[in-house]
């Protein structure tokens, strides 16, 4: 439910709204206190009120999105999840009421996030509002996936030797699984990607490996790694 001024107080389910974040008044203004409270990673679920994204809508999203919340832009593990919807053969996404634009953040960012509600955007031309929003924190899960990973590798086998190398800088165990690939478009470059799955992780791995993310871009969701049950992805 929503208070009188239309700040969030609770979620309309019971679950934690942006405001109800349980960190001090400081924190929430964007100090990073000492801990582990400092480093927590969590998933920011925002309603979203569209039915169809264009093309190529990453890049504009990214861009509407630090309109908004600019310190993002300054969060080396944060970044906006791919958008789940139906892929058009032009290539735009049709998005259904129930779709979310989801963010993964530090935890400490929680209510300045909150400034993306009642956000309205211009995609290329395509209007969106940002409706409200609930944070859902990082669950450890034996099986992470994320749609696309890339690496700045234009090799498949490059780009897994690369992934192996970031496992181990992390001292993550898995068995690593790498799938289809596809192209993404930043600055004028097309810039290879593969599907990504890391198999047969202890609790402990899986939640390290959701906090970092893998290879590079997270900032246009990709890298982000999220447990099998609940992939944010563009079928």
């Amino acid at each position: 439910m929503g208070g009188r001024d239309g700040s969030l107080v609770g979620g309309p389910g019971g679950e934690p709204a942006l405001t109800d974040s349980g960190i001090p008044p400081d924190v929430a203004r964007g100090a990073c206190p000492t801990g582990s409270a400092g480093t927590d990673i969590v998933d920011v679920i925002l309603d979203l009120d569209a039915s169809c994204l264009p093309a190529g809508h990453e890049i504009a999203l990214l861009r509407e999105v630090l309109r908004f919340v600019p310190w993002l832009a300054a969060e080396p593990r944060a970044g906006i999840h791919p958008v789940r919807g139906t892929r058009c053969a032009d290539g735009s996404l049709l998005v259904s009421r129930r779709t979310k634009l989801v963010i993964r953040m530090p935890r400490d960012k929680l209510c300045a996030a909150s400034n993306l509600e009642g956000a309205s955007l211009d995609l290329a031309g395509t209007a969106v509002r940002i409706g409200h929003g609930t944070f859902r924190r990082l669950k450890p899960s034996a099986t992470v996936y994320s749609p696309r990973v890339t690496t700045g590798d234009e090799d498949e086998i490059a780009f897994v030797d690369t992934l192996g190398r970031e496992l181990g800088r992390l001292a993550v165990k898995g068995r690593l699984l790498c799938g289809r690939r596809t192209r993404i478009t930043r600055d004028g470059r097309e810039i290879a990607a593969w599907s990504v799955a890391v198999h047969e992780l202890a609790a402990e791995h899986s939640l390290a490996l959701q906090r970092q993310g893998l290879g590079l871009m997270r900032d246009v969701g990709c890298g982000i790694l999220s447990p099998h049950k609940t992939i944010h992805t563009a079928d």
